[in-house]
């Protein structure tokens, strides 16, 4: 099984953020079940109350048509509410990299 820190550093900021996978989605498929370094499992107290912090610094966005978003994903939470909108009727552009901490890797190619 793959262990995965609950707090972990961030290779470009150096910050410490909290591994929101613990909060994964519930409205597209099951919840995943979590457990501590020790085996034990991650209680849904716990679980609850992180929501509950999670909440409080929620950002709503006011979606309109032909809106774009941009995030990084290491350091924002996103996709906690329910989607309403038909798989149809949306699209969804993911682009990925790695960052380099100490600016872009340049080649003389």
């Amino acid at each position: 099984m793959l262990q995965v820190p609950a707090i972990r550093e961030d290779n470009l900021s150096g910050q410490f953020a909290f591994a929101n996978t613990l909060l994964g989605p519930s409205f597209n498929y099951e919840k995943p079940k979590f457990t501590l370094a020790n085996s034990q499992s991650v209680d849904d107290e716990l679980i609850a109350k992180l929501t509950r912090i999670c909440e409080v610094h929620t950002q709503e966005i006011a979606w309109q048509n032909g809106d774009v978003v941009i995030l990084d994903n290491k350091r924002i939470m996103h996709g906690r509410r329910q989607i309403d909108v038909p798989l149809a009727e949306r699209k969804l552009y993911i682009a990925m990299g790695l960052g380099i901490k100490h600016g872009i890797n340049h080649s003389d190619d």
